[in-house]
C-alpha cells in the first residue's frame, strides 16, 4: 500500500515491458492506497469475473485491514 502508486509500480513495469499504467490494471497486481486497492478489485471483478485473489504472504499484513472492504465489492 502506497500514497503514489505510480513511483511504486515503475521498477516493476520497467521490468516488465509495461507501461505503469498497463501495470496498475493488471489483475495481478494491486499497488496503491486503500481506496484505489478497493476500486482496482472491484473492475477487475466486473471486467473479468475475478472473485478471489491469492495474496503473497508478505503482503498479508497490509491487506488484512481491507477484508471488509473487499468483502462489499
Amino acid at each position: 500500500m502506497t500514497d503514489d502508486a505510480e513511483a511504486a509500480a515503475a521498477k516493476t513495469a520497467a521490468d516488465t515491458g509495461l507501461t505503469v499504467a498497463e501495470l496498475l490494471a493488471t489483475p495481478f497486481v494491486l499497488i496503491g492506497t486503500a481506496e484505489e486497492i478497493v476500486t482496482a478489485v472491484a473492475a477487475h471483478r466486473h471486467r473479468w469475473g475475478i472473485t478471489r485473489f491469492v495474496v503473497r504472504t508478505d503482503a498479508v499484513d497490509q491487506l488484512g485491514p481491507l477484508l471488509p472492504l473487499l468483502q462489499a465489492v
